[in-house]
């Protein structure tokens, strides 16, 4: 077992939700602050497995859009991704789910990527937005 570096710790605020529907699900939003690393991405791993987390958003991964899905690959085999690239240069806002959900996105912008969730083993889908707000408030009218 690696050992985790002690400045690779996770500082960010935690921004969790349970929604109960048949079953109980725990959707995450967190500011990673960088995902370069070996050893945060050994610390954003232990933390989704031993939460048993299925989907979430991962704000400021700090990654270029080339090493992305490699990355991903390091952090969450099998997971699936959507970012914002296409609006962000660096990807502020990484939308990343396991396999057995179903995720539909149907806006992305550079502070905020708009979906559907659907729950395995659940007929209901609902809505949620994964936001990064810029810090002037002229540039979050836009949001």
């Amino acid at each position: 077992m690696h050992e985790v570096n002690p400045r690779a710790r996770l500082e960010f605020i935690d921004v969790s939700f349970n929604i109960t529907f048949c079953v109980e699900m725990t959707i995450f939003c967190r500011n990673i602050r960088g995902l370069n690393s070996h050893s945060r991405q050994r610390v954003v791993r232990s933390w989704i497995t031993s939460n048993k987390l299925l989907v979430g958003g991962v704000l400021e991964a700090h990654v270029a859009e080339n090493n992305a899905l490699a990355i991903l690959a390091s952090i969450l085999p099998g997971w699936r991704k959507e970012s914002n690239y296409c609006c962000s240069v660096l990807g502020r806002i990484w939308l990343v789910w396991d396999p057995s959900v179903s995720v539909l996105v149907f806006k992305k912008s550079e502070q905020m990527i708009l979906c559907s969730i659907k729950v395995p083993s659940v007929a209901t889908s609902f809505a949620a937005a994964f936001v990064y707000e810029k810090n002037a408030e002229l540039d979050r009218r836009l949001l």
